[in-house]
């Protein structure tokens, strides 16, 4: 994709944008090492003594193993969204009956969500956006007729992301690409999102290969008017001050300050597998104790035939001690393994998990520490942080479908509905230990009874209260 060409069109067609292409190349430098397999790095060659051949290097993949495990941290059980209205149909409206369901359970939202964050996490920056299909505008874009539309969640990576306008690091305009293919042909679409006197407004461009717009036959609406105040994208970041682009409102990789440390590791495993690669027995035979193919080729006696072998002396002079000999390369995997768990460190200790949370198994690779004796407070911090970003985000969506559901589609729901989002800080504890803590909280008055059941039976505030008052109003006639 080529960023100067895009932010160019951006710019002309809008106003000023973030127009730092450069900052682009470390996304895709990040984007690289997610997937796994940078060329100049991975390919090698390494002369035999003969030729000078080239070969991959082993590769532990860390940059998406740290991705998976804090995209995994945010995602365990505490997640969850509660929808506080006296109409319950709001409620049903996002997330159905049963949590579930409604919008979030049609796009599949928990996968969307998991993957949107791990791809977050890599490069910094990932958005959700809310997208509609099957509405009718005006030429002006205004919305005729939204009944029948369809609510469309999406998750965008930093690579799709242009920030138009922004202030504090905070984006409320921006442009979002995507990709068509049509008669095998590919089209970026260029959807931007800018605030007007009535609303926030959606512009969809199509661009063919040398970014210069085109006309196809294509279901895409130029201009959609939301008459929404507030955005419908949402963005989300590693909150990690950005060290490279001082001005920069996207993020930054988790791993960005720790390619180092990923070589490390890519380097010490490679060496690893080596050192037993090359280490295995060697068979010497003089050529006297061998016969040959058709071809004149040495055919090594059955005994030794899967081993490596190298022929020497002569066979008419033979010294019958030297017709076979054994060599047996001492292993260095000790010190190689420890330079791993080395490396190993380092990294989860830069991208924010603490020292010691990855263990280093000959058995079962890299695996998570047991006991992780890490320094847990680094991984707090960080995770608190993160965690505050995305429970903002995912609040504002779930406002926002609520506000197209009942603006646009026409849904009898309340778009002001109070709305709490628990996300996890990353850290999993002693659950018998923290309701021990919290009842005794109850007890000294430092947590009500409506915020013990609320946070421990699943309940609002308002349903815990009810709870208590029936458990008290209960006890009181018994006591009568």
């Amino acid at each position: 994709m080529d960023y100067g060409s895009l932010i160019k069109f951006v710019s002309m067609r809008f106003s000023n944008c973030y127009s730092n292409t450069k900052y682009y190349n470390n996304i895709s430098e990040w984007l690289e090492w997610y997937k796994g397999y940078i060329k100049s790095f991975h390919t090698v060659r390494v002369s035999n003594g003969i030729t000078t051949p080239n070969r991959d290097i082993h590769s532990l993949h860390m940059a998406k193993r740290v991705c998976e495990d804090w995209a995994s941290s945010m995602m365990n059980e505490d997640l969850n969204i509660v929808i506080s209205s006296s109409n319950k149909k709001s409620s049903i409206f996002v997330q159905g009956s049963k949590g579930d369901g409604g919008v979030l359970g049609s796009n599949n939202f928990e996968t969307l969500l998991s993957q949107t964050l791990e791809q977050m996490f890599a490069l910094g920056t990932g958005a959700f956006i809310i997208d509609l299909d099957n509405i009718a505008v005006d030429n002006l874009g205004n919305i005729v007729d939204g009944s029948k539309a369809i609510i469309k969640l999406k998750g965008i990576n930093a690579t799709r992301i242009i920030p138009i306008s922004y202030s504090n690091g905070i984006i409320s305009e921006a442009s979002f690409v995507s990709e068509l293919t049509y008669k095998s042909k590919t089209y970026f679409i260029v959807s931007t999102h800018v605030k007007e006197d009535d609303g926030y407004v959606i512009y969809n461009d199509l661009l063919d290969t040398s970014y210069k717009t085109v006309s196809l036959d294509v279901n895409l609406l130029p201009i959609i008017r939301t008459k929404s105040p507030k955005p419908l994208f949402y963005i989300i970041k590693t909150n990690i001050a950005n060290n490279i682009d001082l001005d920069s409102p996207l993020g930054v990789s988790i791993y960005g300050n720790a390619i180092d440390n990923i070589k490390g590791c890519d380097i010490a495993y490679d060496c690893c597998l080596r050192e037993v690669e090359t280490g295995q027995r060697i068979v010497m035979m003089n050529k006297c104790l061998l016969t040959t193919d058709d071809e004149g080729r040495p055919i090594p006696p059955q005994d030794v035939k899967q081993t490596y072998m190298q022929f020497f002396g002569d066979d008419a002079q033979a010294d019958t001690s030297e017709f076979i000999k054994e060599f047996h390369p001492s292993l260095n995997t000790d010190y190689l393994d420890k330079e791993l768990q080395n490396q190993l460190n380092m990294l989860s200790s830069k991208v924010g998990l603490g020292t010691n949370y990855y263990r280093f198994d000959s058995s079962s690779g890299v695996v998570t520490a047991t006991e992780y004796v890490g320094e847990r407070n680094d991984f707090m911090r960080n995770a608190k942080k993160i965690s505050k970003s995305l429970k903002s985000s995912l609040h504002d969506l779930v406002l926002g479908i609520l506000f197209v559901g009942k603006n646009i589609l026409g849904a009898n729901v309340d778009d002001n509905a109070k709305v709490e989002v628990n996300v996890s800080d990353g850290v999993v504890e002693d659950d018998s230990k923290e309701r021990e803590q919290d009842r005794q909280d109850v007890k000294d008055g430092i947590m009500s009874k409506a915020e013990y059941r609320a946070k421990w039976y699943g309940e609002t505030l308002e349903e815990a209260q009810v709870k208590i008052d029936e458990i008290n109003s209960s006890n009181n006639k018994v006591n009568i």
